[in-house]
């Protein structure tokens, strides 16, 4: 094969390598979570510490269904005696009160813990699900700059036959190139970590 024909081959191999990459990154990392972000808010009670304070609050409501039935009563019975009458004159005031009354603030600071858990909750799984994404953006934008370099070493390859380049610039090309991939596993390494995080927030894992 002529020189010519080598660049050609050259240039034909880079461009398919090219294409390749860029189709790679379009379709993105293989998605790992069953879940979207809706379904994962859903999925909050689902939650080891809202579990808990539910069970809290059953047993609550259990005890609150024994104590309706106990009454707390109070009397007065003062006694006044008329000049008229040899007999004292008695009156009596009685107050009966559930003692549910006594029960309710107990139970709606309980409610209200429970309100701002999920609350809470409903934040973190929001930080961690964009977080995630974020990181999905990024190992496209790494994958397009993987696509450039390999691009990069494929040319230089191409001048190395003709004696227009030499191994040294293979070799950074090389280099530049290992050190995307790099980024690229981190970040994918970041993801899984994340999702674990995401599935152990809504009871999963």
């Amino acid at each position: 094969m002529t020189w010519r024909g080598r660049i050609w081959t050259g240039i034909w191999a880079a461009f398919m390598a090219l294409a390749a990459l860029a189709l790679t990154a379009s379709i993105g990392p293989a998605q790992e979570l069953d879940y979207t972000l809706e379904e994962l808010e859903r999925k909050i009670d689902e939650s080891p510490r809202v579990r808990l304070l539910l069970a809290r609050l059953d047993e609550k409501r259990q005890q609150d269904s024994v104590w309706n039935h106990i009454h707390v009563s109070a009397s007065l019975n003062p006694i006044k005696t008329a000049s008229e009458f040899t007999d004292s004159i008695r009156a009596g005031i009685s107050v009966s009160v559930p003692f549910k009354v006594f029960q309710s603030k107990s139970y709606q600071a309980e409610m209200i813990e429970l309100r701002i858990l999920r609350q809470d909750l409903k934040r973190e799984v929001r930080k961690v699900w964009f977080d995630r994404q974020r990181r999905t953006l990024e190992i496209r934008q790494l994958e397009l700059e993987r696509a450039g370099t390999k691009l990069t070493e494929e040319k230089v390859k191409v001048k190395l036959a003709v004696r227009d380049a030499s191994a040294d610039e293979l070799e950074t090309a090389r280099l530049a190139t290992s050190r995307i991939e790099t980024q690229v596993l981190e970040k994918k390494l970041d993801i899984r970590d994340l999702e674990d995080e995401l599935l152990a927030l809504v009871g999963e894992l």
